[in-house]
């Protein structure tokens, strides 16, 4: 291989680099983003009289770019993101009217509600395709009506409680 083209090559990677490192510091990954995460213990007697909480998902099953922590996937580049969560309640009593479930982002809320009926264990679904700006954030909320808090969140060591998402667009 000639001096030149060695030269030339060696110009071309520190050029390339240059623009890979620009690109990780305006926040734009080359290998996106995706997690899931889940809540690994019951919470209990967590709501059922219409306080909203925000669900414990305190077991990571993947995070790729480190963007999910303590409840919270923090975007970490303006783009469009599905994100999808269950929830798994027990103790609902014939009292207990609706649940309420919200995936909290920082541009806007997408809720869903399910009125409820006395059974040992209901799921409920959530999941929208979110634009969200770099660092904005999503949780997920729920809040049962119509009872005493008496109402629990299932958590165990397979996934009946999770949350997870991934970079679209």
């Amino acid at each position: 291989m000639s001096d030149v083209l060695l030269e030339q090559l060696i110009r071309d990677f520190v050029s390339l680099r240059k623009r890979v490192v620009d690109l990780e510091t305006a926040g734009v990954r080359s290998y996106g983003c995706a997690f899931l995460a889940y809540n690994s213990v019951t919470d209990t007697n967590v709501t059922g009289d219409n306080v909203e909480v925000t669900v414990d998902f305190d077991t990571e099953v993947f995070d790729v770019g480190n963007d999910f922590a303590a409840d919270v996937f923090t975007a970490p580049a303006t783009g469009t993101y599905w994100l999808y969560a269950q929830v798994l309640f027990a103790g609902l009593a014939l009292t207990h009217t609706l649940i309420n479930s919200r995936l909290a982002t920082s541009n806007r809320n997408y809720y869903y509600y399910e009125s409820v009926a006395q059974v040992a264990y209901y799921p409920m679904v959530i999941a929208a395709l979110c634009d969200m700006d770099v660092t904005d954030t999503a949780r997920i909320m729920v809040n049962v009506s119509g009872g005493a808090r008496a109402v629990d969140i299932y958590g165990a060591g397979d996934l009946h409680t999770y949350f997870g998402g991934y970079r679209v667009s």
